[in-house]
């Protein structure tokens, strides 16, 4: 948590919430960031984001994950079938020897 967020937790009682942000607007400070002689903390601190997630936004974009095709459609969910399992004792516990205790005598 940066120290603005800790000042207006402690002024308003509330936590802010976190913003989501559009690839269009990652992407942007991305080449933002990219620029010669930009300062990736001075573009992260002029849009109000930790230079931390830049970083890691600029890491995506090396790595070529931070693009259109990676953000389109979610997959499709597949359909699933959910059956009762059918457990049929091969032979009864009694027979078997389980849960029956004998005592042992005592002299």
């Amino acid at each position: 948590m940066d120290i603005t967020a800790k000042r207006d937790e402690e002024t308003t009682g509330e936590r802010a919430r976190r913003r989501m942000r559009t690839l269009q607007e990652k992407q942007a400070m991305v080449l933002e960031a990219l620029q010669p002689g930009s300062s990736v903390a001075a573009v992260a601190r002029k849009h109000g984001v930790n230079a931390n997630l830049l970083f890691g936004w600029l890491r995506l974009h090396r790595s070529g994950l931070l693009s259109e095709q990676r953000h389109g459609k979610p997959p499709p969910l597949l359909p699933v079938k959910i059956a009762t399992p059918t457990l049929t004792p091969t032979e009864p516990a009694a027979t078997r020897g389980e849960g029956k205790r004998t005592r042992r005598p005592t002299d």
